[in-house]
């Protein structure tokens, strides 16, 4: 099972859209962790046979979506939250006692626009950074997630000129 993450895209979705594109044969679900849903659900009409699912971030105003939301992938629960209401600004101890507390094997956040993966506590936490307004990086990025068995592997990648750059692993 191949996951496409993706956040704050912040009104712009022509590089999730190159970016679906480019991927859509080697992808079965996308994520997206907020800011901008509208720019989002389109997505779902395009590309029907993907399977979606999203949260709403600090600047989604009048959106009904959930801001956190707890799913279950090729054996996973993967905890899905913008991470404005966890501080992940300031750092991860809020977001690692959520992610515990739901007893989440792989944790995805957005809000900082900086891209991370890292391994704590026997959980795997991915923020893909923004595909719009790219922090600590000089590109847009986004995160892929490998589950195959019980291994987990995860992938920021970034997008430059049309082509998808493979930034870190994990």
């Amino acid at each position: 099972m191949n996951i496409l993450t993706l956040s704050d895209s912040h009104g712009s979705s022509s590089l999730m859209s190159d970016v679906i594109n480019i991927l859509q044969d080697e992808i079965d679900m996308v994520l997206f962790m907020g800011d901008c849903v509208d720019d989002f659900m389109d997505f779902e009409h395009i590309f029907p046979e993907k399977k979606f699912h999203y949260v709403s971030g600090n600047c989604d105003f009048n959106h009904r979506e959930p801001s956190e939301r707890l799913i279950e992938v090729a054996g996973k629960k993967i905890f899905l939250t913008h991470g404005h209401n966890f501080g992940v600004k300031a750092g991860h101890i809020r977001l690692m006692a959520e992610a515990l507390r739901r007893k989440a094997n792989i944790c995805l956040y957005g809000h900082s626009h900086s891209p991370a993966a890292f391994l704590e506590q026997g959980i795997y936490f991915m923020n893909p950074g923004s595909i719009s307004l790219p922090r600590d990086c000089d590109y847009p990025t986004f995160g892929v997630i490998n589950v195959e068995n019980d291994a987990v592997r995860l992938s920021i990648m970034g997008v430059q000129a049309g082509k998808v750059l493979t930034h870190f692993r994990l």
